[in-house]
């Protein structure tokens, strides 16, 4: 949930008005936003609690726990002719401990049970219960069996009810009647409303799989009318009068995170390239030509914020992002695949203010697909740890969330704070939990593991993470290749030192090509021996004979390295391995083994991964890179909008690149000889020529010299790894 003020949660959702926007000055640095974000999260804790005390006071009586929810099969049938909602759940329970009762949450003013059976499909037998006790005061509902039940046991209870639509706007399942969009519902079941929908087992600590199947009668089984929920659902139409609308089952989640939606609404749906098997739908009702252009916004806001919550947390919530933007009380809410956002918050085109208010709303809806939905609070006295959390992260997102950030914090106020505050004030570094202590030797940066391994003495580091660092690396398995690779020429090692500069590095390069250089070699068998792996910062060149040398090693690979070469025999997909997203230059001088139904995936990930400036992919032709191999890459690089170059000859390639080598070279030389040109004339006017012609000499010197470099870098640095025969 979200609220109108910096994203804390309101303390009561049936507000008369809207709370007047926060207004909050820029801040001067980074330590008071973070102390401004931390008042903000302090007020949505004060807020959660209130909220709390009120929701326990008004329900304090929880399940006995003797049974716990597995399935809810669900049934509902919607007209527009009726105000009531006919319905039929099967739960599947089972029993925890020996019990001759059923006690479950169903809201005495919405629901009305008509019938009830249980079924042991164990023993094949079905039992009519009676009509339940109704405990008003706590909404429960209790049948009561003949037969006790086996702990262990799976039964299913059916039930057949009836409901109707909730008055309030805030909460349960509700109508609205609207003029121009028709009549539309959506529910609302956070805290405590699942239970005024159907009878279920109404806690957090319950997490369930939803399976949904939707009658629609009358005037909602016309085409115009759509019908969401968690998951995606396929339309059946039987007759004018009567559509069916069937969803794929949940993953367990909590009953107050299940939602359904019926209206006209259009969607508008995008898969982000960052997001390649992620598609994300915005919902909204009609007229989609006027809010489509603010909606391509909207979806790369959520692409970049979900692969920021990704890479910082490593864990995949599952969950589909789509989002339905209606009028509603509240700012959001964060159901489980449907995230909820209020109408009025939709940004207005070239709108920075109103843009900022809604990202942060919704950038606190999607942190609760992490904290809140796949990590639940066991009761909703917890609730203020989740809302806080994703009220910091709403408020901190246009920061890159990084790892390294928690380390440096936990560096700064551990070690080095550790020299300014009293012995009283400090916290030793062994308080922290031991998990996160083990996290943050694991992930950090190669550099500061071994101070946090001194730092925390009885973390045993596994030697996965023991790394043998290298900026340039060559790694082989072939003794020849090893030793040429060892041998330095004269010119080798000129370019090796010029080659520790990345502005060097570009020039060597090119647009189009990638020109290794390495500073160390690595034989695998010394891979075998230690059991290390070898962290690669900048270049990783490999040369394998077989694609089993490349299995084994590639588990012991890691870093951000960005240039990679390859070499010997290699499979199609071990490169896609390799290629991790902060790769940014590829080379391929090796003999790929791919199956031809793999070409298309193959060349479809490599020209959406390398894209932009600096980026470049070359393939160089070998036997395997077959015709076919090349029309796919050709229609995958069109596709891309890529330039799609090959040469011929013994050293013919295929490659993605941004211009010419050559221009580039060309460009850069013209522009140093401009400012050489423009600084003379500058030093000329202000100080007088024949006081500074040493200088004049000196530059000139200079920038002969440095051109004269650059063009030795055009024509006499060829590939040393061209001269490895292919194996």
């Amino acid at each position: 949930m979200a609220s109108d003020c910096g994203g804390a949660q309101s303390i009561t959702r049936e507000r008369k008005k809207d709370r007047s926007e926060c207004k909050v000055k820029p801040l001067p640095n980074a330590v008071s936003t973070t102390v401004t974000i931390m008042r903000k999260v302090a007020v949505v804790i004060f807020l959660e609690v209130l909220l709390v005390l009120r929701v326990v006071a008004g329900s304090s009586a929880r399940l006995d726990g003797s049974v716990r929810p597995i399935v809810y099969d669900l049934k509902l049938t919607l007209s527009s002719a009726l105000e009531t909602i006919s319905g039929q759940v099967e739960i599947e329970i089972q029993c925890i401990t020996p019990t001759t009762t059923i006690t479950l949450h169903a809201h005495p003013n919405y629901i009305k049970i008509h019938h009830s059976i249980i079924h042991d499909r164990f023993l094949n037998t079905s039992t009519s219960l009676e009509l339940p006790e109704v405990n008003t005061k706590d909404h429960q509902t209790t049948f009561k069996l003949i037969t006790p039940l086996t702990a262990g046991h799976v039964y299913y209870l059916s039930i057949w009810f009836t409901t109707r639509y909730s008055m309030a706007a805030t909460k349960g399942f509700a109508q609205t009647h609207d003029v121009d969009r028709g009549t539309w519902m959506n529910s609302l079941l956070e805290l405590q409303h699942a239970r005024e929908l159907l009878p279920c087992f109404d806690e957090p600590s319950y997490r369930s799989v939803f399976r949904l199947q939707l009658w629609l009668h009358s005037d909602f089984a016309d085409d115009t009318y759509v019908a969401l929920s968690n998951t995606d659902g396929i339309k059946e139409i039987w007759s004018e009068t009567l559509s069916i609308w069937t969803f794929e089952p949940t993953l367990p989640i909590p009953s107050y995170l299940f939602t359904i939606a019926v209206g006209r609404f259009e969607s508008f749906c995008r898969i982000p390239k960052n997001l390649r098997e992620k598609k994300i739908c915005i919902w909204r009702f009609a007229d989609k030509e006027k809010w489509e252009s603010m909606a391509e916004k909207v979806v790369e806001q959520m692409a970049l914020f979900h692969q920021s919550m990704l890479d910082y947390l490593l864990v995949d919530p599952v969950a589909r992002l789509h989002l339905l933007v209606i009028p509603m009380k509240l700012n959001g809410m964060e159901n489980f695949g449907l995230l909820n956002i209020r109408e009025s918050l939709w940004p207005q085109e070239n709108d920075t203010i109103s843009f900022n208010k809604f990202r942060k709303t919704l950038f606190h809806e999607m942190a609760h697909q992490w904290f809140g939905n796949l990590v639940t609070m066991h009761w909703w006295n917890d609730i203020w740890l989740s809302e806080s959390i994703t009220s910091f992260l709403s408020a901190i997102a246009p920061l890159n969330f990084s790892f390294l950030l928690d380390a440096a914090f936990v560096l700064y106020k551990f070690v080095i704070m550790s020299f300014l505050l009293p012995e009283s004030q400090k916290i030793p570094l062994s308080k922290l939990p031991y998990a996160f202590r083990k996290r943050l030797i694991a992930l950090s940066p190669l550099r500061i593991v071994n101070e946090l391994s001194n730092l925390c003495p009885n973390i045993k580091v596994s030697q996965l993470f023991q790394h043998q660092a290298y900026d340039h690396v060559f790694i082989t398995n072939n003794d020849k290749v090893y030793k040429w690779a060892s041998t330095d020429t004269v010119l080798f090692s000129i370019f090796k030192i010029l080659h520790q500069f990345a502005f060097f590095r570009f020039f060597l390069d090119g647009m189009n090509h990638t020109n290794p250089m390495w500073e160390s070699v690595v034989h695998v068998r010394d891979i075998r021996r230690t059991k290390c792996c070898i962290y690669a910062e900048e270049t990783l060149v490999l040369h394998f004979s077989s694609p089993n040398t490349y299995d084994y090693v590639i588990p012991y690979i890691c870093g951000p390295y960005t240039r990679l070469i390859l070499h010997g025999n290699i499979r199609g997909d071990q490169v896609l391995r390799l290629i991790h997203p902060g790769v940014k230059r590829v080379r391929i001088n090796a003999t790929i083994q791919m199956p031809m139904q793999q070409y298309g995936h193959f060349a479809e990930y490599i020209a959406s991964k390398f894209q932009g400036f600096n980026s470049s992919f070359v393939l160089f032709n070998t036997p395997t890179v077959t015709n076919q191999l090349k029309s796919k890459m050709r229609e995958a690089w069109k596709r891309h909008n890529h330039d799609y170059q090959e040469t011929s000859g013994h050293k013919g390639r295929i490659c993605i690149g941004n211009g010419n080598s050559m221009t580039c070279y060309m460009a850069t030389i013209h522009f140093l000889a401009i400012g050489y040109i423009v600084a003379v004339s500058y030093m000329t006017e202000l100080y007088g020529e024949s006081y500074f012609q040493p200088i004049f000499i000196v530059l000139a010197y200079g920038m002969t010299f440095f051109a004269s470099m650059m063009i030795v870098c055009l024509i006499v640095s060829p590939p040393r790894t061209d001269e490895i025969k292919m194996s």
